[in-house]
């Protein structure tokens, strides 16, 4: 049990019988102040049998307490972690230990734990084949004949039909405009 167990239990404990206490007292005084109103005592029998009950749980709480008390010292406190400097590595919901260290001490920067995911491995493993299916298809790609594309190529001979058109406008220009400085 812990400390802060046994400060719980032991401070529960003495509110409860701080508690009982002040009530058998106020029992007691509300008993005395009224015997003379009312004329008669409690019957001896049932004073007797609430004398014995209290007394056989009296009884019976001390005896546990003994038995409590010799188990403890019987069993031992064999089992017991201490944890100075002691660190725990949890593992994560989603991942599974692959491998935990055997030796009881481990050097500053020694793997402890090595975890797994399968869900992440199989995740990789569909990557892996999409990556290798990509490189198939770029190597049938790289030796694949290009085809012309026909609406690329009738822009590109439009293209250079404008060009032509505009390289023979630039010639007739020039020869205009030098005609003119003349």
């Amino acid at each position: 049990m812990e400390w802060t167990t046994t400060a719980e239990v032991a401070v529960i404990g003495g509110a409860v019988g701080l508690g009982a206490y002040c009530f058998s007292c106020a029992g007691h005084v509300w008993r005395r102040r009224n015997a003379p109103n009312r004329g008669t005592r409690v019957p001896g029998r049932l004073l007797g049998a609430i004398r014995r009950g209290a007394g056989a749980v009296m009884i019976a709480g001390i005896l546990g307490m003994a038995i409590s008390v010799g188990w403890l010292a019987a069993v031992g406190h064999e089992g017991l972690l201490e944890g100075d400097g002691l660190f725990t590595v949890r593992r994560p919901a989603d991942l599974e230990v692959v491998h935990l260290t055997p030796h009881s001490h481990v050097e500053e920067g020694a793997l402890l734990a090595r975890f797994h995911s399968p869900e992440a491995e199989a995740q990789i493993a569909v990557l892996k084949l999409r990556r290798e299916s990509l490189a198939a298809d770029e190597q049938v790609l790289l030796h694949q004949v290009l085809t012309v594309d026909p609406e690329i190529a009738q822009k590109l001979a439009d293209a250079n039909a404008h060009e032509r058109t505009l390289r023979t406008n630039l010639s007739d220009l020039t020869l205009e405009k030098e005609r003119l400085d003349r």
